[in-house]
């Protein structure tokens, strides 16, 4: 199988930075509203969506979500999001197949940009979608569904790849009729939910290639 497109989540999937996000999430929300009890399982399932829904997932008065973002935003700020090793061999093999790459991502386009900057990989990417963008994003379509438009891929959805590592990445998947693909790099047991809502699952990125050949 040769794809028309990859699509790629960004934290997670390219990014080795779950726990860097986490803890700096945490920092948030302990200086913002210490009194209302840290639940990280409550955080993780919702990891994926813009980080503007994060403040109301985690019960945050609504006058503190600002601050609760900006600190967030300051802390990730002084922090390097590092790509796992697997990263670049795997982009340029797909690469060279002439297969369409892109990136859909809950962070905003410009620091999504960015980082991709940093890890020198910007250039494997047609577009890079950014929760800005949408007025929904995931686990809504909306997001894949603007990556589909801008690649003039509607007419062969079937054929598109969604790689993620979040429950909201693959229900946006499933929602926008791509095939939703779960990278499982961690050792725990994959929970129901995203095993359920899986259509393949991958415990390395390099997996990847032996579906495209």
């Amino acid at each position: 199988m040769i794809p028309s497109a990859i699509l790629f989540d960004l934290d997670g999937t390219i990014l080795d930075s779950d726990e860097i996000i986490i803890q700096s999430w945490k920092t948030a929300h302990k200086q913002t509203c210490p009194s209302i009890e840290w639940n990280e399982d409550k955080l993780l399932s919702l990891m994926g969506q813009p980080e503007e829904a994060i403040p109301y997932g985690m019960n945050v008065p609504r006058d503190l979500h600002t601050k609760y973002l900006r600190i967030f935003s300051q802390k990730l700020e002084k922090l390097e999001l590092p790509l796992f090793d697997d990263v670049i061999p795997v982009l340029e093999e797909i690469k060279e197949k002439n297969i369409p790459l892109c990136v859909v991502t809950g962070a905003k386009t410009e620091e999504a940009l960015e980082l991709l900057i940093q890890n020198n990989i910007e250039h494997f990417f047609t577009e890079i979608i950014g929760a800005d963008l949408t007025k929904r994003g995931k686990p809504y379509p909306d997001p894949i569904n603007l990556a589909i438009e801008r690649l003039n891929l509607n007419s062969n959805k079937k054929n598109i790849l969604f790689i993620g590592d979040s429950i909201n990445d693959l229900l946006s998947a499933y929602a926008a009729e791509v095939v939703p693909i779960l990278l499982w790099r961690k050792k725990d047991k994959i929970p129901n939910n995203l095993q359920q809502n899986a259509e393949l699952v991958i415990t390395r990125l390099p997996s990847l290639l032996d579906l495209i050949e």
